[in-house]
């Protein structure tokens, strides 16, 4: 059985460290690209690729941008087992040069920002 309730925010870590997700639900049950290539669409990231079963069985990731599929474990209880709440990634205010806002977002939370979203620090 697929719960994706108890996976949902977290993300699927390889034995090497790679991070994969976050996971979320699927936004519709329309047809998913991935089932076109005989695999069941289980859950999205925030990046728009995929989690799916093969028919073996197994846990796979889907590229959106290079159709890549990657196995990330044998089954559905080894997936779960991999998951994990996201690393925090801490930037360094002096490093970050650009950063995107939804402009309609930026509005509703009374940021000031341009109308294309990008707010950019000026070049030293």
């Amino acid at each position: 059985m697929t719960d994706l309730s108890q996976i949902c925010g977290l993300v699927f870590i390889t034995d090497s460290g790679d991070e994969y997700g976050i996971i979320r639900q699927g936004k519709s049950q329309v047809e998913h690209p991935v089932s076109t290539i005989g695999l069941e669409h289980l859950a999205d990231d925030e990046s728009g690729n995929a989690f799916a079963r093969h028919a073996d069985g197994s846990i796979v990731f889907w590229d959106h941008e290079t159709d890549d599929i990657t196995t990330l474990a044998p089954n559905w209880n080894a997936f779960v087992a991999g998951c994990a709440a996201p690393t925090q990634v801490e930037l360094d205010e002096r490093d970050v040069r650009s950063v995107w806002i939804d402009p309609e977002f930026a509005k509703e939370q009374g940021v000031d920002a341009p109308p294309d979203g990008w707010l950019k620090k000026p070049k030293r």
